[in-house]
This record gives structure tokens, C-alpha cells and sequence, in this order.
């Protein structure tokens, strides 16, 4: 038998969230088969799962957030974010021109309703309980790209790599000084 060291991955991840976004469009009387790109795909269209539902498509990239213990700043000006320990925190980078949160934030402007999803978990365990529960969304972030330009323009912060930092009950839009 293969040794495994199973690894919370972002393919595993997906497919749990997927198959709960379906689960949930069917209960709501929306049929749709989920379309997953390539990854060469995935690099111009900017998402990992799109749900062709009537009038509004869905679309979804999944993000593996880091779990951490504590902040260090490199610019001491801005406070940390009050966030419960163990938090969670992925980066995206809104400079890239037609990057992927460009294409998203793009996608959303058109009328899609897009989302980084992201699980408040780190560990195979965790997302193993999750799925056998059907819990995967319940136990993940979603924030639109729409929510993160908007944050961005609030604290007057120019386009480059953020971090989006999570904890169970909130989410945070910081610049990439955080650490």
C-alpha cells in the first residue's frame, strides 16, 4: 500500500466547497453542472469553478489561508485587526493588469456573482470532518472581489499584494506590510 502524508490541498479543498455549491443551487431548484477549467484555463478566466445558474453565472476561486498565531508589522502606523487566534490570512494582488482579481472584479462589474473562498481550517483532519459533515462552506470565507476594491478605496491603499486576514467571525482587507 501507498504511504500517503495527506496534506490539506487546494484541489481537495475545492471539490468539498463544489460539491456543496452544487448540493446547495439543486436545493434551490437550480440544476447546473459545475464547469472547472484547466489550469492554463484557470490563468485567463480567473476562476476555479464556474456555476452556469439562470440569469447569473457563479464563480469561485479557492484560496488556502495560512493559519497563524501572530502579526508582525513592517509598518507600525497601521494597527493589526483584532482577530481570534489561531486567524487565517491569503494574499492576492490587485496590480496585476488582467491577473486574476482583475478578471474576478471585472466578472463581477458585468453581473457575476464572484468569490475568493477560503476554509477556516489548515489541517486534513479539519477538512475531512468538514466534509464527511457537509460543513466545508459553513466552515469557510467568502468575500467578492467587489467588497476587497471597495475596502482598498476606504483606506485610500493602492493596487499591489494584500492579505486577506479571517478568523471565524470577520474579515479583514490589510496591506501586504502585514506579516
Amino acid at each position: 500500500m501507498i504511504e500517503l502524508h495527506e496534506r490539506l490541498s487546494e484541489f481537495s479543498y475545492g471539490y468539498g466547497a463544489t460539491r456543496e455549491a452544487e448540493d446547495l443551487l439543486s436545493s434551490l431548484g437550480m440544476r447546473t453542472v459545475p464547469f472547472l477549467p484547466s489550469l492554463i484555463q484557470e490563468k485567463s478566466l480567473g476562476f476555479d469553478v464556474r456555476f452556469d445558474r439562470p440569469g447569473v453565472p457563479l464563480l469561485l476561486q479557492f484560496k488556502l489561508g495560512q493559519s497563524l498565531e501572530r502579526f508582525v508589522r513592517t509598518d507600525r502606523r497601521y494597527p493589526a485587526p483584532e482577530v481570534e487566534r489561531p486567524f487565517f490570512r491569503f494574499s492576492i494582488d490587485t496590480a496585476e493588469p488582467d491577473g486574476q482579481f482583475e478578471t474576478l472584479l471585472k466578472a463581477q462589474m458585468d453581473g457575476a456573482e464572484a468569490y475568493y473562498v477560503a476554509p477556516r481550517f489548515a489541517d486534513w483532519p479539519q477538512y475531512a470532518e468538514a466534509f464527511e459533515k457537509r460543513e466545508v462552506l459553513d466552515q469557510s470565507v467568502m468575500i467578492s472581489p467587489m467588497t476587497i476594491r471597495n475596502a482598498l478605496v476606504a483606506k485610500n491603499s493602492p493596487d499591489g499584494v494584500h492579505r486577506i486576514v479571517y478568523d471565524k467571525s470577520s474579515i479583514h482587507v490589510c496591506s501586504v506590510s502585514l506579516r
